[in-house]
């Protein structure tokens, strides 16, 4: 997937979009506190042929934290980069397996996921 969306050849929907440095850390902090571990396996980056963004794509091998139940989820993001700064970060993952684990979103992870349903991949 990932070789498709540098390419702009695939469309599909992002589940988190992430503006500032605030909501990316609020967002990732979340993410920690929910999974221990959390740990990606067979990760790549890839640098789009403009430079403007970087692609990270991976599958997160995880345990919720407080249920002990493992889960794991396949990843793409999306980093775009304007004078050499990372200003905006959108996940594309799936939000059904996400959803299905029954753990509430931090204000900042909803505030994403709203902004994100807007948000098709280009």
């Amino acid at each position: 997937m990932t070789a498709s969306v540098i390419a702009g050849r695939t469309r599909g929907w992002c589940v988190a979009d992430l503006k500032g440095r605030d909501e990316v850390l609020a967002y990732t902090g979340g993410i920690f506190a929910r999974f221990d571990p959390l740990v990606w396996r067979g990760h790549e980056w890839t640098v789009s042929p403009d430079g403007r963004a970087v692609f990270f794509h991976g599958v997160g091998d995880m345990v919720v934290a407080r249920i002990g139940r493992p889960y794991r989820n396949t990843y793409t993001m999306r980093f775009d980069v304007e004078d050499g700064r990372v200003v905006r970060i959108a996940e594309y993952g799936n939000a059904l397996m996400f959803a299905g684990l029954d753990v509430r979103p931090n204000r900042t992870e909803l505030r994403a996921l709203l902004r994100a349903v807007r948000r098709p991949v280009r």
